[in-house]
């Protein structure tokens, strides 16, 4: 790991932000889509009945605040069966699980699924790297989003992800202007063509929801959102910045996580997501 800052620590970051954002679908979406939020042994455990991916159904935290046991998983996975979700997915970084996590695995019926790559980066450095790189192109501006264009922001990000889940649109939107919480935009003319959002934790940053309309990659929206970001979070007195991405497979090229590590990012370990399907 990076030097003064802990798994823990990074784990956290995610789990609370991800904690906060689904708690902000407003009712009755949360109702209709059938979204649990609750705490496990210091964990954020989220279920949503109607997401059969498991992408909005996830556990995170695992770790932080007590040890993972083969007890505090039974608990989790049947919190899920009882919930009648449809797909989970239960986040753990590979360095907190316990001897026993294939025994656990094997009897709770998980199976390894996608992995991704937490990076961390100092605020300062990251501020520092931006120096020299290229610049947002000029026919493109980036402010921050308000209010007025929450919802704006919602439906592109959603579009991008590709996401169909009625609420989601509204439960971006409810993050705009939130205390702690940071969106930022890039515009072509009147057009929103990318966006990212960030929330402090303890000192730390979390960049996430980070989306560009297709025909707009490459020309520097993503690395100015990060930059944007970084500013905000150096302001809210925050020194760390923490993100997650995809890992590169054979033959695939991943430009996210490549322009994250020209900013400084570090790549500090990879996680595997491990799948329930109840």
């Amino acid at each position: 790991m990076v030097v003064g800052i802990s798994i823990e620590q990074v784990e956290r970051a995610e789990a609370e932000a991800w904690f906060a954002l689904e708690a902000a679908m407003p009712e009755p979406l949360r109702s209709e889509q059938g979204l649990v939020a609750r705490r496990t042994g210091g964990a954020v455990v989220l279920s949503v009945r109607a997401d059969m991916s498991g992408y909005w159904s996830q556990t995170l935290g695992l770790g932080h605040d007590e040890p993972v046991t083969a007890e505090l998983m039974t608990r989790i996975c049947r919190f899920y069966r009882e919930q009648n979700t449809p797909a989970a997915t239960i986040q753990l970084a590979s360095a907190l699980q316990p001897d026993d996590w294939e025994a656990i695995c094997a009897r709770e019926s998980l199976t390894r699924g996608r992995t991704i790559v937490q990076l961390v980066a100092e605020v300062q450095a990251v501020l520092a790297k931006y120096e020299g790189f290229a610049r947002l192109e000029p026919e493109l501006r980036l402010e921050p989003i308000s209010p007025a264009h929450a919802r704006s922001w919602a439906t592109m990000t959603v579009d991008v992800f590709g996401s169909q889940l009625a609420g989601i649109p509204e439960m971006f939107e409810a993050c705009v202007g939130r205390r702690g919480w940071h969106v930022f935009g890039v515009w072509h003319g009147n057009q929103l063509v990318s966006g990212g959002l960030s929330v402090a934790v303890d000192g730390v940053a979390l960049l996430f929801a980070g989306a560009t309309r297709p025909g707009f990659r490459g020309r520097g929206a993503q690395s100015a959102l990060i930059v944007a970001r970084a500013r905000a979070a150096a302001q809210a007195g925050c020194r760390w910045l923490v993100t997650q991405t995809e890992t590169e497979g054979p033959g695939t090229h991943n430009s996210s996580l490549h322009n994250l590590l020209r900013l400084g990012f570090e790549a500090v370990y990879e996680r595997p997501g491990w799948a329930l399907k109840p």
